[in-house]
């Protein structure tokens, strides 16, 4: 995977940055809400989230479960 120059230069500065970016996006209005994915998408909602993650809080993913039915949450633990 390649990551923009631009990402990697505002990530010297610390990571404050592309976290806000990264809470900004999500926090946007996509035109759907979320439990709306299951009136396009039948199949079960997999969800994988490393335990350190600092850009993809855990409560983020915790929040999409209880708002998706039929959604599979693994977090995977950094050693």
């Amino acid at each position: 995977m390649s990551v923009s120059r631009d990402v990697i230069e505002s990530a010297k500065q610390g990571n404050h940055g592309v976290a806000q970016d990264a809470v900004l996006d999500t926090a946007a209005d996509w035109g759907f809400e979320l439990p709306d994915i299951q009136k396009a998408y039948k199949g079960p909602l997999h969800i994988w989230n490393g335990d350190e993650d600092r850009l993809v809080p855990l409560h983020l993913q915790e929040c999409i479960q209880k708002q998706v039915k039929n959604t599979e949450f693994q977090v995977h633990r950094i050693f």
